[in-house]
């Protein structure tokens, strides 16, 4: 558990260095959210943390975020499945 937690507080120090918004608390509120949950359930895993980091319109376009910006979150994957995944998601 405590790779996950080293690593949840690099992800919240390189979202302050993106300029977001992102304190302690949110990253307190992350780290008890990670020991709460199972996590193998990735999808559960990231709406829990999506839920603590998400910011509202006027934060994100305060960090240079527009509504037509695509975030994408990709893990170690074969190339062939990454681009299966946009193409449903895009969907081509």
């Amino acid at each position: 558990m405590s790779v996950y937690l080293e690593k949840l507080a690099e992800f919240s120090t390189l979202l302050r260095r993106e300029g977001l918004a992102v304190g302690m608390r949110e990253t307190a509120d992350a780290c008890q959210i990670l020991t709460a949950l199972d996590l193998s359930d990735r999808e559960t895993m990231r709406l829990a943390l999506q839920a603590v980091y998400a910011k509202s319109r006027e934060e994100q376009a305060a960090a240079g975020i527009s509504p037509d910006t695509i975030r994408l979150s990709i893990g170690t994957e074969h190339i062939d499945d990454i681009l299966w995944d946009l193409g449903q998601a895009l969907g081509q």
